[in-house]
């Protein structure tokens, strides 16, 4: 296990274009060699961050998901959302898995139209603490 942590690709998340090329802090060859694995963060309705698919106008995310794509420093690992909207919901228990049924059908749609842009999407996360 220790092995596999010290070659592990380190994770990160994007969630908007700012996202840019990493740099080795140090500019040695072996750091330059690594992609960071990044996930995209994805808005399902919470409005805190990610890129917003809750209009189903996914051309903003497919964009960032190609520039992660595209760079020689960083590898999509997937599209994780948060809906913390979840929390304090008029209906209590019943609202809640309102919000957790649209988020989940919202990344769903997302990482279809990721994929169908030719991308590949392996991990799609939701949920909430």
């Amino acid at each position: 296990a220790a092995a596999d942590a010290a070659t592990a690709a380190p994770l990160a998340g994007a969630d908007g274009p700012a996202t840019k090329r990493r740099r080795p802090a140090d500019g040695s060859a072996r750091e330059a060699l690594r992609r960071l694995s990044v996930f995209v963060a994805i808005d399902c309705g919470y409005g805190r961050e990610g890129v917003d698919v809750t209009r189903e106008n996914y051309s903003p995310l497919v964009s960032l998901a190609r520039a992660v794509q595209r760079s020689p420093w960083l590898s999509l690992a997937g599209l994780y959302s948060h809906s913390g909207n979840a929390y304090n919901t008029p209906s209590g228990r019943a609202g809640a898995t309102e919000v957790a049924l649209l988020e989940a059908q919202r990344a769903g749609k997302a990482a279809t139209a990721v994929r169908a842009a030719g991308i590949p999407v392996a991990v799609v996360s939701v949920g909430s603490t």
